[in-house]
């Protein structure tokens, strides 16, 4: 996958482990787990205006910085699956991968707004497993202050990508008069 010369690499979905599901107490589920690479060009060629006429490749420009991420998903499989039997079938999906959502709210499956709903869970919890954390464990907010939250899923075809669902919450529509010369494009004041 490349966006602007960034090149993004899912390295092989390995089992950690396969145990009863905490709250399915008829299935089993299974914990997953990728290594995922990106790898910045040493120039950028584009911004966020304007295309690059010509591929990265053709600049023939060496590799920039790289940073590697750990990303860690569960998922439901048939009670009595080894960690092999998942494996086996994980080796069938060679373009599987595990995608993020970094939102500032807190992100939900259809499922988790459900037991919500029914009062079978509260919002804290996912609230405080999806939190974005440093190393020790302290939250890292964004630059404008807002607290982010992650979340990782499974996608057996890889057609899902990523998702970033941040908005910039430090600026307010009035204030971005001073962002266009003091003018809103298309006000008529």
């Amino acid at each position: 996958m490349e966006n602007s010369g960034i090149k993004t690499v899912f390295g092989k979905i390995t089992v950690d482990n396969v145990k009863e599901d905490m709250f399915k107490t008829a299935l089993d589920s299974a914990q997953l787990r990728q290594e995922v690479k990106r790898i910045y060009p040493s120039v950028q060629t584009s911004n966020s205006m304007s295309d690059d006429l010509f591929s990265t490749a053709d600049f023939g420009l060496e590799d920039g910085s790289e940073y590697t991420e750990i990303r860690v998903t569960w998922i439901s499989v048939p009670k009595g699956t080894s960690k092999e039997d998942v494996q086996a079938m994980l080796d069938k999906c060679p373009s599987a991968k595990i995608y993020k959502i970094l939102s500032h709210e807190v992100i939900l499956t259809s499922g988790q707004e459900y037991a919500l709903e029914q009062g079978l869970t509260q919002i804290e919890k996912f609230e405080n497993s999806q939190l974005v954390r440093d190393a020790e464990g302290n939250p890292i907010p964004d630059a404008d202050g807002a607290q982010q939250y992650s979340a990782k899923f499974f996608s057996k075809d890889g057609s899902k990508n990523d998702e970033d669902r941040r908005s910039p919450s430090g600026i307010k529509l009035e204030d971005k008069s001073a962002l266009v010369g003091g003018d809103l494009a298309g006000s008529s004041e």
